[in-house]
């Protein structure tokens, strides 16, 4: 017989966000794309906090009061999407 796992309260209000963050992504990918074509960006509480030439970069440059869990890291290409994210 198999448990079922149960997830934290604080792990499933850090999914809210990221779910959050992947939702405003989405909505305004052609704008990010505009603004950060070949960056490396993390996006926290639908807005971008952190921007950098590497995934590296980006992480380590997060504001304090941003976890990394709850950011979405990425990388916007330069090329057209033929699917937004």
């Amino acid at each position: 017989m198999s448990k079922k796992l149960k997830a934290s309260k604080d792990m499933r209000d850090s999914l809210k966000v990221l779910c959050g963050n992947w939702q405003w992504l989405h909505g305004n990918f052609t704008a990010i794309q505009e603004k950060y074509a070949g960056k490396w960006i993390a996006i926290t509480a639908a807005q971008v906090v952190s921007v950098g030439l590497t995934s590296r970069d980006v992480k380590a440059n997060l504001p304090g009061n941003y976890q990394q869990q709850e950011s979405l890291i990425l990388y916007v290409p330069e090329e057209e999407v033929s699917r937004p994210m």
